[in-house]
């Protein structure tokens, strides 16, 4: 039976605000699941990658506040877009690597 790991971590954002940010690892086989190194390397990784992401939002979110909001939705466009391409180019290659 595989197993899940899964970490939630919430950040105040002050004035009452929270962001909750959440990371799982779904089908551990048994025998790693149940290495309680392995388990704690992955809760560790899971919180690191937790803490990137929340840097990366505020980061994000302080140079958006500097824009004008159409200056700041364009952007935010933008980088949706680039992120949506990149991940289309990597499904293609994944493809083709697969024929």
């Amino acid at each position: 039976m595989n197993r899940s790991l899964g970490v939630e971590r919430a950040y105040n954002l002050g004035d009452y605000n929270n962001i909750h940010l959440m990371e799982y690892l779904n089908e551990i086989p048994e025998d790693l699941w149940s290495d309680e190194h392995f388990s704690n390397r992955v809760r560790l990784l899971q919180l690191l990658s937790l803490e990137t992401t929340f840097r990366k939002y505020l980061f994000l979110k302080d140079s958006l506040e500097k824009l004008p909001p159409e200056e700041a939705l364009t952007k935010l466009e933008e980088l949706t877009s680039g992120v949506m391409t990149e991940l289309k180019n990597l499904i293609d290659e994944r493809s083709k690597q697969n024929e």
